[in-house]
């Protein structure tokens, strides 16, 4: 298993590539827990794994935030069709104030 194909999997493929990715990686991460949980692991293999299962903790929350983007954007295609212009823009307004809501929060964390 390559860790970088999983990867493009997950960032390029279709939703049913990424549900498979998404188990491979689930595997390779219990396969890791065992190196990890081990006695007597040599330094090397062990921050290897630990390098690795960082890898795929990433990679498993990239794959989260691209099903839940897909979702959303599947329900605002629903939204825009089940809804007026005049309510459409209404709600691209209130997303807008959110998102300026959320850049605020976030400004104000990282200037800490």
């Amino acid at each position: 298993m390559q860790i970088q194909s999983l990867g493009e999997r997950i960032c390029f493929g279709s939703r049913d590539e990424r549900a498979g990715a998404c188990i491979e990686l689930r595997d390779a991460a219990n396969n890791l827990d065992v190196v990890l949980g081990g006695r007597n692991v040599p330094w090397t293999t062990y921050a290897r794994a630990r390098k690795l299962l960082a890898e795929i903790s990433y990679l498993a929350d990239l794959a989260r935030q691209l099903e839940r983007s897909d979702m959303l954007s599947g329900l605002r295609s629903v939204l825009k069709a089940e809804t007026t212009d005049d309510g459409w823009q209404a709600y691209l307004g209130i997303e807008s104030i959110f998102f300026d809501m959320a850049a605020d929060t976030n400004s104000v964390a990282f200037d800490v």
